[in-house]
C-alpha cells in the first residue's frame, strides 16, 4: 500500500484492551520524552503494539476461516518484550479491521499489508538506520520467477534471504517449495523445507513477523505434520554473522538502502567491495557472493546507484570477476514501489559464474493490481574492465547505440579535458557571498546559469543563490580564469535530457577577471590553450540527444559525475570535422543531431 494507515479505537475479546494513537499526518510517540532517544524507543513501543495486534487478529480470522481451533495452532509466541503495551484509548478498531481484512488474502499480501502498517509507524530516523522499506508482492513474486528462469530446483534449493524484514520473500518462497514436493509423509515435508529455507534479520520485531507470515502459508502442511514450523529465521546483524558452514543454490532478497559509517572490523571484513562511502545494499551484494555456492543464483532488488559512479567501481569488479549480472529489469518507477524510497531500482539476477557474462536487460512497470508488466530492452555484455561503467540498455532503440560506442575508444581526456566539480560550496563559504558587485568580487556561477538550450546566462532568480562571491586570501584557489565547458551534475532520469551543458565564453571570464563556480556544476576544463576539441563542438556533442540516450545507458542516479563524463565513449577526433564545421557555422540543430548520430553508428536515439 502506498498510503499511511489510519487507526481508531476498538478492543478484541478475550484479550486486553490495548489502545493506540497516531495521526494522519504521520506517527505519534506516546510518551513526550525530553531525550529524542527515549521518545523514538517510546514511538517503536508503539509500532510494535499495533502490529502486533493487528498481526493476531490476522492469526484468529485466518484460523476461523479454515476451522481451525487456536489450540490446534496458535499464533507463534512473540519474544518477551516486543509488544508490550503502551497504548492510549485510540488506534484499537481499525488495527482490528486491518488484521481481519489481512486475512482475506494471499499470505504475502497479508504480509506486505501488516508490516507496510509496522513501518509507517516506526520512529523516521530508525527506519532509516534499518533500511526498513519493504518489497511488494508483485517484485518479490518477479524476483521468484527471473530466479527459476535462471535455473532454480525448487525440489531441491537451499535459499537464503540475508534481510528478511517481514517476509517478503520467505512465504512466496516456501509456496513455491511446497508446490515443487513430491507425495511424501507431511512431517517429512516439513523437515525438508524447513532445512532449506533461511533468513537473517537484526530486528527482532519483523523476525517475528516473518515467521508468523511464514506460518500462514505453512498451515496445512503444519495441521497434517501435527506439529508448528520450526523458527528458519535468525535474528542478527548479518553482516557480523557467522559464515554458514553450507552454501546456498539462491540468495535472495532486498537489502537496505543505507549509507553507513562502518564499524573497523565490518569495513575490513568487506573491504574489497567497498570504494570510498559504504552503503550497506553494496555490503549485503558483498555477502551474498559470500554465501552462494558455485554456479548458485543470487538475485536482488537494488538502486540503480550502483551501475557507475566511482564509490561502486570495486562493487562492480568483484561482480565482474565472480557473478556477472545475467538479468537486469528496471523497476519503471521511482516512487511508489517501496514507500518513501525515490531511488530508481532494478531487479537484478547473478549467476556465481564469471564466463557467463552476457545478459538480458529489461523494464518492469506496476500495475495498480497483479503482476509486474515487463518487456524486453535487449542484451548487454560485462566484462572484466576494472569496475568501469556497464553499458545496458533500458530500451530497445538503446542497443544499436550502445554497439557503436563499445567500439569508440576516446574518452574526454583524449580531447584534452579533465572534469573537476565546481569549487565552491555555498553554506562553507558563506563569509564571501554578495548579493552585487563590489571590489575583488567575482560572478558566482550556478547550476541554473546552464540554460537546457546550451547557453550560458549569468544570474540567478533563487532567493538563497547569492550572485556574487569575494574569495578570502586563502580561496584564491576557487577562482576559474579559462573559457571551459560547464554541465549540471544533479538531473533526473525523468528530464527530457540528463546532460545540461553549456560553454563558459572567454569573453565573459576576461570581463570579471574570473568566475567562482557552486559545487551543483561539473567543470570541463581544456588542459591546454587549443585542446583537440573545441569547447563549441564539445558542448553540442553533450548536449545532443544521441550522447544524452547513451548516458542513460551509463547511468543509475540522479548525479552526473565526474566518473562518468570521464568514461563516456566518444567518437574519434578525427571523426569530428564535419560536425566542427557545423558548430562554427551555427547551422540548425537538427544538422548536428544528425552528424551526431552517425557518428554514433546512426542509431536512433
Amino acid at each position: 500500500m502506498d498510503h499511511e494507515p489510519k487507526y481508531s479505537t476498538a478492543s478484541s475479546a478475550g484479550d486486553a484492551t490495548i489502545a493506540v494513537k497516531t495521526n494522519t499526518q504521520g506517527p505519534t510517540p506516546l510518551v513526550h520524552s525530553d531525550a529524542p532517544e527515549q521518545a523514538e524507543q517510546d514511538q517503536l513501543k508503539h509500532a510494535r503494539s499495533v502490529t502486533y495486534l493487528a498481526t493476531r487478529e490476522y492469526w484468529h480470522s485466518l484460523l476461523k476461516q479454515q476451522g481451525v481451533d487456536y489450540y490446534q495452532l496458535p499464533l507463534r509466541q512473540i519474544p518477551p518484550g516486543l509488544a508490550d503495551s503502551t497504548a492510549t484509548d485510540q488506534g484499537v478498531e481499525e488495527a482490528i479491521t486491518t488484521g481481519r481484512a489481512a486475512a482475506g488474502t494471499a499470505p504475502d499480501q497479508a504480509g506486505y499489508s501488516i508490516t507496510s502498517l509496522y513501518t509507517a509507524l516506526m520512529p523516521e530516523q530508525i527506519r532509516t538506520n534499518l533500511g526498513a522499506y519493504y518489497t511488494p508482492p508483485a517484485v518479490a513474486n518477479r524476483m521468484i520467477e527471473l530466479s527459476t528462469l535462471a535455473g532454480i530446483d525448487w525440489k531441491s534449493a537451499r535459499t537464503m534471504d540475508p534481510a528478511c524484514g517481514g517476509g517478503a520473500f520467505l512465504a512466496p518462497l516456501a509456496r513455491k517449495m511446497l508446490e515443487s514436493m513430491e507425495s511424501q509423509a507431511p512431517r517429512d515435508n516439513l523437515e525438508d523445507l524447513e532445512s532449506r529455507l533461511r533468513g537473517y534479520e537484526i530486528d527482532p520485531f519483523a523476525a517475528w513477523l516473518a515467521q508468523v507470515f511464514l506460518d500462514a502459508v505453512l498451515m496445512d502442511l503444519a495441521l497434517q505434520a501435527g506439529r508448528p514450523p520450526a523458527n528458519v529465521v535468525t535474528v542478527c546483524d548479518a553482516l557480523k554473522a557467522p559464515e554458514e558452514t553450507q552454501l546456498f543454490d539462491l540468495v535472495i532478497g532486498n537489502p537496505p538502502y543505507v549509507k553507513q559509517t562502518l564499524e573497523p572490523e565490518v569495513r575490513e571484513k568487506f573491504q574489497r567491495s567497498i570504494y570510498g562511502h559504504a552503503n550497506l545494499y553494496g555490503l549485503f551484494t558483498d555477502l551474498a557472493l559470500r554465501l552462494a555456492r558455485p554456479g548458485g543464483v543470487i538475485t536482488y532488488v537494488v538502486p540503480t546507484s550502483f551501475l557507475s559512479g566511482a564509490y561502486f567501481k570495486s562493487l562492480r569488479q568483484l561482480l565482474e570477476d565472480q557473478a556477472p549480472p545475467r538479468t537486469m529489469e528496471f523497476i519503471d518507477a521511482r516512487k511508489g514501489i517501496f514507500q518513501d524510497v525515490l531511488q530508481e531500482t532494478v531487479m537484478m539476477v547473478c549467476h556465481k559464474n564469471p564466463n557467463e557474462t552476457v545478459g538480458t536487460a529489461g523494464v518492469a512497470e506496476l500495475q495498480t493490481e497483479g503482476p509486474l508488466a515487463t518487456s524486453q530492452a535487449g542484451s548487454f555484455t560485462i566484462s572484466r574492465s576494472s569496475g568501469r561503467l556497464w553499458l545496458i540498455p533500458r530500451a530497445p532503440q538503446h542497443n544499436p547505440l550502445i554497439q557503436a560506442a563499445k567500439n569508440m575508444s576516446h574518452r574526454l581526456a583524449d580531447y584534452g579535458y579533465e572534469v573537476n566539480t565546481g569549487h565552491l560550496v555555498w553554506n562553507r563559504n558563506k563569509d564571501g557571498l554578495r548579493e552585487t558587485s563590489e571590489n575583488g568580487t567575482y560572478p558566482l556561477i550556478w547550476a541554473e546559469s546552464i540554460r537546457p538550450d546550451g547557453e550560458f546566462t549569468f544570474g540567478t532568480e533563487q532567493k538563497h543563490q547569492y550572485r556574487y562571491f569575494k574569495p578570502g586570501p586563502r580561496e584564491q584557489g576557487l577562482i576559474t580564469a579559462r573559457e571551459c565547458v560547464l554541465l549540471q551534475r544533479t538531473t533526473a532520469k525523468e528530464q527530457d535530457r540528463r546532460l545540461i551543458a553549456a560553454r563558459l565564453p572567454q569573453e565573459f571570464v576576461e570581463d570579471h577577471g574570473g568566475v567562482v563556480i557552486e559545487n551543483h556544476v561539473n567543470i570541463i576544463m581544456p588542459q591546454t590553450q587549443s585542446p583537440g576539441v573545441p569547447t563549441t563542438t564539445l558542448t553540442s556533442l553533450l548536449n545532443s540527444d544521441t550522447v544524452n540516450e547513451l548516458f542513460r545507458c551509463i547511468n543509475g542516479s540522479v548525479a552526473v559525475s565526474a566518473y562518468e563524463l570521464e568514461d563516456l565513449p566518444l567518437p574519434g577526433i578525427q571523426d569530428l570535422q564535419r560536425l566542427n564545421d557545423l558548430v562554427s557555422e551555427a547551422s540548425p540543430r537538427q544538422d548536428t543531431e544528425n552528424e551526431i548520430r552517425q557518428l554514433y553508428g546512426g542509431a536512433a536515439p
